[in-house]
């Protein structure tokens, strides 16, 4: 891997285990660790120990968890094609005194939901020591599908749960229902929840995108909208904000990914030849002020568009872009790479500022540009690098502050990358 003015340093580690669950990340009192599932039922701790050899390694910890009577790990993790159903989140210690580090007032959690039944890890067990899994307060007669990440409203943990028939739970972090309802169509779509606006966001099986007004105090809640595509959305929705409003941009597996306003109603809307499968990343990659759309699709490309819903650029790789993408200022230049996890076995980085040839020369035609005026010049992806893993890229995650990059493969390894600017 070679990046200019950069200095790439690996954690990479063959795991000989079905990776299918994370990564996810968490701070102990010395350094940052991935946490990883397994098809077999096992969690895995790797601490993020980083240096210039990029070949595997065997440097892990297998997870001390006691099995009962009542759970049987193997049957706490779905196959590959979800990784949403291990979650990791910071809540407040109890009866702890305050210190000048933040920090050092929060202790990491992690809970693993499954077949309608949440459970939560021990804390000893992420320091090494046998313990147990625990069952929370909530149990449902379904199989839980996704949930939204945490957020903290009034100094509690919260958060939302879907079922396979369609249920919609709101939940504390002690498992207390606070909202249920049904949106009366299966869903594959991972909630999103935006807090601004007290506002819930869900793609149906039958095609529709639903919002929600959520009233967390009250336990109501009140449907807004509905807005129909032709095909079932498994895409999370994503928000973002241009020209000062906010809008809700998602893909459907009608092959369009859609731009709606907050009333529901159509901004634009851009087409592809793939399902498209995962979340947008809106980021501002160039250092313009203007926000990019940057998402992937099952006819094997990566595309970025403009606010206007107008294609910057975009690049075909070897199999279906199913994986959220993830941007990361690697230089401290204040332009944020690109990078992209395909399903032909490679990780793909991306400059965030593309090439364009002049339309006088053959082949090329003018793009309209975030200004919404006509240029002439056509922009193409500049890449950086492509790295070859073994196996399926089916999930990535960064630390943006440690400037971390990390990825799974379905087929046992992790690799994380830390950049530095010489």
């Amino acid at each position: 891997m070679t990046l200019k003015n950069v200095d790439v340093y690996y954690c990479n580690i063959n795991t000989k285990k079905n990776l299918t669950l994370g990564p996810i990340f968490y701070k102990d009192e010395k350094k940052y660790n991935a946490i990883v599932g397994t098809k077999e039922g096992e969690l895995i701790k790797i601490p993020l120990i980083f240096s210039k050899i990029e070949a595997l390694k065997e440097d892990f910890e297998i997870l001390k968890i006691k099995e009962s009577k009542t759970i049987n790990l193997k049957e706490l993790f779905l196959d590959q094609e979800f990784s949403s159903n291990i979650v990791g989140y910071y809540k407040k210690k109890k009866n702890n005194k305050k210190t000048k580090n933040e920090k050092n007032n929060k202790e990491f959690e992690i809970i693993i939901l499954k077949n309608g039944t949440i459970y939560k890890l021990e804390d000893k067990i992420l320091k090494g020591k046998i313990g147990k899994v625990k069952k929370l307060l909530y149990e449902f007669d379904d199989s839980f599908n996704h949930t939204e990440e945490f957020f903290e409203y009034k100094n509690k943990i919260y958060f939302f749960i879907t079922t396979n028939s369609g249920y919609v739970l709101l939940l504390d972090e002690n498992g207390k229902e606070i909202i249920k309802f049904n949106l009366n169509t299966k869903i594959f779509s991972q909630p999103k929840y935006f807090i601004e606006k007290n506002t819930l966001f869900i793609g149906g099986e039958d095609g529709n995108l639903y919002s929600f007004e959520i009233n967390i105090d009250k336990k109501t809640i009140k449907k807004n909208w509905e807005f129909k595509t032709e095909k079932s959305i498994i895409a999370k929705p994503a928000i973002g904000k241009f020209d000062g409003n906010y809008y809700i941009l998602f893909g459907s597996t009608d092959k369009n990914f859609y731009c709606i306003n907050l009333e529901g109603e159509l901004t634009w809307k851009f087409k592809t030849e793939g399902r498209i499968l995962s979340e947008a990343f809106i980021e501002d990659v160039n250092n313009d002020d203007i926000k990019e759309i940057i998402f992937g699709s099952c006819d094997d490309k990566v595309y970025v568009l403009n606010s206007y819903g107008n294609e910057i650029w975009d690049y075909e790789t070897d199999f279906w872009v199913a994986a959220k993408p993830m941007v990361l200022d690697v230089d401290d230049d204040l332009y944020k790479e690109i990078f992209v996890g395909s399903y032909d076995n490679k990780l793909y980085c991306f400059s965030p500022d593309p090439d364009f040839v002049p339309t006088f020369f053959s082949g090329t035609a003018g793009i309209i540009q975030q200004n919404n005026s006509i240029e002439e010049e056509s922009y193409f992806a500049k890449l950086l690098f492509k790295k070859e893993v073994n196996g399926m890229i089916i999930g990535m995650n960064i630390i943006e502050e440690e400037k971390i990059l990390a990825l799974i493969t379905n087929k046992g390894e992790f690799r994380s990358f830390k950049f530095e600017k010489k």
